[in-house]
């Protein structure tokens, strides 16, 4: 089996040795290499043509989203963040960015930390092995494009009172493109499970429902979903819907939440 090759974007140098030790306990990972800011991740990715970059955010000469930008535009390929700043707002706008994943770097190295920080990053890391990000890339893209076509509804559409989409990897981005296209008045309701950690499902709803017509928000039980109203399921929980009333009834679909 091939191995995932990776080149680590950091600039403290404690930093990219621990994660250099992380990826190299799996014999599946190679680092091709390490980079010190965006300006020697560009010619380093050129130069080595990794599989995978892993990327710091705050940097000297060029930041991590200044990178990201230049990735996605001239060479695609799949990043995941692994930084201290994992406040929601950082976190999403690297994903929208086209960053894959993000990891959030522990204030202090305890063992335990270490850890679990080490077996999230190899997992991600052999996990996005075969992301094709040119497709992400093209989502990135359709973001900044105010020419796309909005969705015409039909006739056929009449029956449908509920929309479902599941999402992960490059999931925020084609979310924020599908939900900022449709109409305040979409006929159905829309429920959303969404791949991504406990306490960033809220803010993410909150994104969402400020670039959006339709209504947006992260769903608690007994929400009732309605015409142009999107519920997202909560990081770490599933979400079941229940009828209300009669099955004639045009839409009263109420939100439970599992563990």
């Amino acid at each position: 089996m091939a191995k995932v090759r990776v080149l680590i974007v950091d600039d403290s140098a404690y930093s990219r040795q621990s994660i250099k030790k992380m990826l190299e306990s799996d014999s599946q990972i190679e680092v091709l290499g390490i980079a010190t800011d965006g300006i020697d991740a560009m010619a380093k990715t050129i130069r080595l043509n990794p599989d995978l970059i892993t990327l710091d955010i705050e940097m000297p000469e060029m930041d991590g989203f200044s990178f990201l930008r230049w990735l996605m535009r001239s060479k695609p390929t799949p990043v995941i963040i692994v930084s201290s700043y994992s406040d929601s707002r950082t976190v999403f706008r690297a994903l929208e960015f086209g960053a894959a994943d993000f990891i959030a770097k522990p204030l202090r190295m305890a063992s335990t930390e270490f850890l679990k920080l080490e077996k999230d990053l190899v997992r991600k890391v052999k996990g996005l092995k075969d992301l094709r990000i040119d497709k992400l890339s093209r989502s990135i893209e359709l973001l900044h494009e105010e020419t796309i076509q909005r969705p015409s509804l039909d006739k056929s559409s009449d029956n449908i009172q509920v929309v479902a989409i599941g999402s992960s990897t490059g999931g925020p981005a084609a979310l924020k493109i599908i939900l900022s296209r449709l109409p305040g008045d979409f006929p159905a309701g829309i429920v959303i499970s969404q791949h991504m950690p406990k306490g960033f499902t809220a803010s993410f709803a909150e994104r969402l429902n400020g670039n959006s017509k339709v209504y947006v928000k992260e769903a608690t039980d007994d929400d009732e979903l309605e015409s142009g109203k999107v519920l997202i399921c909560p990081g770490g929980f599933h979400m079941s819907l229940k009828k209300k009333g009669s099955t004639r009834t045009p839409l009263a679909i109420i939100s439970r939440l599992l563990n």
